[in-house]
């Protein structure tokens, strides 16, 4: 798993074991695991941890883009504030 997301920065893992040791699921979402599901499931289950990893990787894509956008308004801010308005 961490050698494929070396080489695919940003890919998603959705875990699917055979058995329900704790322990296992919880080492993989350690290690970059998004989401588990324990065999045997139903497609249900499969579809609503696709869903999941989608909404988040959303959120997370929407969360940069928030702090990014901030971050240039507050450079913006303080270099006005330093050395008077600049015309643009």
């Amino acid at each position: 798993m961490q050698a494929m997301q070396s080489k695919i920065p940003g890919l998603s893992f959705v875990i699917i074991m055979a058995n329900h040791r704790t322990d296992l699921a919880v080492e993989a979402m350690k290690k970059g695991a998004l989401d588990f599901i324990s065999k045997p499931f139903f497609t249900e289950d499969l579809l609503r941890s696709i869903d999941y990893v989608s909404r988040k990787k959303d959120l997370d894509r929407q969360r940069e883009e928030h702090r990014s956008s901030l971050e240039l308004r507050v450079k913006e801010k303080t270099v006005d504030d330093r050395y008077g308005k600049i015309p643009r």
